[in-house]
């Protein structure tokens, strides 16, 4: 799995390729998915937006040694609410974390081409307290969700209710770095 993580370092950082040359930068406040190490202990593996538009792969020095803010902040506590919903692989209520949704978004299954459903604008995705952030190894910019509300009014809906299969219990969301990488372009969406 990997993390969705932002840049509350109070400075733009440099994103470098595999042989360290630059290729990008990661603005204050921009979101990204990390999913992974470089050979050098310090550099975390990201999927950002670059200055083109386009998303990539690329590597972001991590350790800024008690700097103001976090090169690499998690999703985890940057939720919009919480919400006590059933977890269905232990049968028990737990706390989950909530995100708002922007525009249309579609859901997906672990397989990551598969379509479970589809969140108009407006919708809201939740995923349990201990997987807050967590994203997907093969797409590292789509969330980890538990549920979702398909519109503003509707109800909390399990994604093992939304498909037929007894075990899954979570699928992805994509959080829309092809529209933007800050909090008000992306299509998934927290607080910061």
């Amino acid at each position: 799995m990997g993390w969705l993580m932002v840049n509350t370092l109070n400075q733009a950082v440099d994103v470098e390729d595999i042989n360290f040359n630059k290729i990008g930068k990661i603005n204050v406040g921009e979101a990204y998915g990390s999913f992974g190490q470089h050979t050098s202990p310090q550099y975390l593996k990201i999927r950002f937006r670059n200055s083109s538009g386009s998303v990539q792969t690329g590597y972001l020095f991590a350790d800024w040694g008690g700097a103001a803010g976090d090169v690499d902040t998690p999703w985890t506590n940057l939720h919009v609410g919480t919400v006590t919903l059933k977890d269905y692989s232990t049968l028990n209520n737990v706390t989950h974390k909530i995100y708002n949704v922007r525009r249309s978004t579609n859901i997906y299954k672990p397989d990551g081409t598969t379509i479970i459903d589809t969140i108009s604008a407006g919708g809201q995705v939740a995923m349990m307290s201990s997987y807050a952030g967590e994203s997907g190894t093969s797409n590292p910019d789509w969330m980890l969700i538990h549920y979702y509300k398909k519109t503003s009014s509707s109800a909390w809906q399990s994604i093992l209710g939304s498909v037929s299969e007894f075990n899954l219990y979570h699928g992805f969301v994509p959080i829309g770095l092809n529209h933007g990488s800050t909090k008000s372009t992306l299509s998934v969406y927290g607080n910061w």
